[in-house]
């Protein structure tokens, strides 16, 4: 088990320095450069997902198109529908 996991069960830095024969400084440090880690990852993560939406985007971006001026002729003209049903 690594500082970051065991301070996640709940150990505080002292227990942790003493179960993995170090100090609390170099504790401090480590469970900073993991949480520092995850976060990077989460980030790159993120950007990976947003970059193949942005190429997915662009490569359909006329079937895109079409479809939604198709679904706003549809739209309107069921509005048109509904409004002469009221009137």
């Amino acid at each position: 088990m690594n500082a970051l996991q065991l301070f996640r069960q709940g150990q505080d830095y002292i227990s942790i320095a003493s179960h993995l024969n170090t100090t609390e400084a170099e504790i401090e440090r480590q469970i900073h450069r993991l949480r520092q880690e995850e976060i990077d990852e989460a980030v790159r993560k993120r950007e990976e997902r947003r970059a193949y939406h942005r190429a997915y985007l662009e490569e359909n971006r006329e079937a895109i198109t079409a479809y939604r001026k198709e679904k706003n002729v549809k739209d309107r003209a069921r509005l048109r529908e509904i409004r002469e049903a009221h009137s």
